[in-house]
């Protein structure tokens, strides 16, 4: 349903013959069969099945879906913002989305985020590791199967700039609700900033195949003129070899420099394919 105009985009009813603008996701007529009340999709533990809408134009919309989980190792996804695909194969390649999981590994609820053909922010300082975002937003409770689920997913919001996502059991209570701003993080550059009592660490980490110029601003923070800039790179051909550092063959080492910081920030390049850490000491 649109947001802004509170039209019917798109329905179906899974008891009746499928629209076809609903494209299969890794599912053939073994994974389906219909019941009285909707369609069985019948899964595994490796890969994502059902269907999927490629309307890349469509920009503000509430999706609802009505689901039963049939048995306990189901995880539901409902995904939004869906971009970088055809019509004729769902590549991951340059794949753009967000998915609301309701139930993942039975227990937790979150979000997930797909940019350019990699799943992000799931790794640092602000992440569950599973899900993305603060370790905050993210739920811990079962989910259990035997009963129909309401999951409501709020792509745009009031002002088009936000997400909303929540889920209903058979009580009707609002459970996992997540609330976030619809931005683009990290697009470019992946990146966190810690602190401790003499330094501050910026970790930078650039997963493209060419060089990018990042600027740093330095806003309210006191900070030495010299800092160190610590860069792993190496090759593109090497960049997935396993084991790649040897005894007397070490292809990919970590590299230091000194850099300077004037008071109100600084540029600094970061190479292709690679992991960095600047370490500026506070006065």
């Amino acid at each position: 349903v649109s947001n802004e105009t509170n039209e019917t985009l798109f329905e179906q009813d899974f008891s009746k013959e499928l629209n076809k603008a609903l494209l299969p996701l890794s599912i053939d007529e073994d994974h389906i069969c219909t019941l009285d009340g909707g369609l069985k999709v019948i899964g595994d533990s490796t890969r994502r099945r059902g269907y999927y809408l490629n309307q890349a134009d469509w920009k503000n919309y509430t999706v609802t879906v009505s689901i039963e989980k049939l048995t306990e190792n189901t995880q539901i996804f409902v995904g939004t913002g869906l971009q970088g695909v055809s019509d004729k194969s769902f590549s991951t390649e340059k794949l753009n989305l967000l998915e609301y999981c309701v139930g993942y590994g039975n227990d937790g609820t979150g979000l997930k985020v797909f940019k350019d053909g990699k799943e992000g922010y799931t790794m640092g300082d602000y992440s569950s590791s599973v899900f993305a975002g603060n370790l905050r937003a993210c739920y811990d409770e079962p989910v259990p199967a035997g009963q129909e689920y309401q999951v409501t997913f709020n792509y745009g919001g009031e002002n088009g700039k936000s997400i909303h996502c929540f889920y209903t059991g058979k009580d009707g209570v609002k459970k996992a609700p997540l609330d976030c701003k619809l931005e683009s993080y990290n697009r470019d550059i992946y990146h966190s900033v810690t602190k401790d009592s003499d330094k501050v660490y910026i970790k930078l980490v650039n997963a493209d195949y060419f060089d990018k110029i990042l600027k740093v601003s330095l806003q309210d923070l006191a900070v030495e003129a010299q800092a160190e800039a610590i860069t792993l790179t190496g090759d593109v051909e090497l960049l997935h070899l396993p084991n790649i550092n040897i005894k007397e063959a070490e292809n990919i080492a970590p590299v230091s420099r000194e850099i300077e910081v004037p008071e109100d920030g600084f540029e600094i390049m970061i190479p292709a394919s690679s992991v960095n850490v600047v370490v500026l000491n506070l006065k």
